[in-house]
């Protein structure tokens, strides 16, 4: 059977509008048992160790992105080397005895412009943040209460009206995460990111966010050895990411 302009994923959604899926498409993508060939895991699905899903994994990302200094971190400057063993920022980070590279993307770039080149060497997981927003009161002293927080994050995620992922060419969709209670992250770079200073986090450098977004975890060994490209563009109302993604893995 033919489809013209479309993509048939794994749990029988259908790829629209030029073969990218919707924003619900992403927010249903659950539990897969059946398609190996799609190297992107559905929300509920288990990792192989422990009963981890992408919630487990998507925590220990936002961990990893808050401790990483402004100076390299990969929000500002293409994910180098420098940001994960010289600065003891390690990655591939170890999530309940699972092995997953963390990515970011510097905002506001064209996929042309942001590219990145990742050689991989474990046969474990790769989370990529496509869209992703978070808030804290030590980061917005004025918003103190948790429904507060939610909204802003909210506000910035109901502003998402595109989500592009293409692997080796073809469309895929990652899931959708929420947070609404709130992470504790303690050793926060002193020079952070989002510019909160020491005094005014909790004790050991801590920050308690609230989140949402869309991330898309891959399975390494789905995707095989050799070379593979990964493109991302993602629009909402305040930002826009492009990434395009080189991978070359060595299993």
């Amino acid at each position: 059977m033919e489809h013209s302009n479309e993509h048939i994923d794994h749990t029988g959604h259908t790829g629209h509008s030029g073969n990218t899926f919707t924003i619900e498409d992403w927010k249903n993508h659950h539990h897969d048992t059946q398609d190996k060939d799609d190297p992107v895991l559905g929300h509920t699905e288990p990792l192989v160790q422990n009963n981890a899903t992408c919630i487990d994994v998507v925590e220990e990302w936002h961990k990893w992105l808050f401790r990483i200094p402004a100076e390299i971190h990969p929000n500002i400057v293409q994910p180098l080397s420098s940001y994960r063993s010289t600065s003891g920022i390690q990655n591939p980070i170890d999530v309940k005895g699972n092995k997953v590279t963390m990515v970011s993307f510097v905002p506001l770039k064209k996929k042309e412009d942001n590219v990145i080149t990742i050689p991989v060497y474990h046969s474990g997981y790769i989370l990529l943040g496509v869209m992703t927003a978070e808030a804290c009161t030590e980061e917005y002293p004025s918003v103190k209460t948790d429904d507060a927080l939610w909204e802003m994050v909210k506000k910035e995620t109901d502003s998402v009206d595109k989500l592009d992922l293409r692997i080796d060419n073809i469309p895929r969709m990652g899931c959708f995460v929420e947070r609404r209670n709130k992470l504790t992250i303690s050793n926060v770079a002193n020079e952070n990111l989002m510019g909160i200073k020491p005094e005014k986090m909790l004790s050991n450098n801590t920050v308690e966010i609230i989140y949402s977004g869309f991330w898309a975890l891959l399975s390494v060994e789905r995707l095989g050895p050799g070379d593979h490209l990964i493109t991302v563009e993602s629009n909402a109302n305040t930002y826009f990411i492009g990434a395009t993604i080189a991978l070359n893995i060595l299993i």
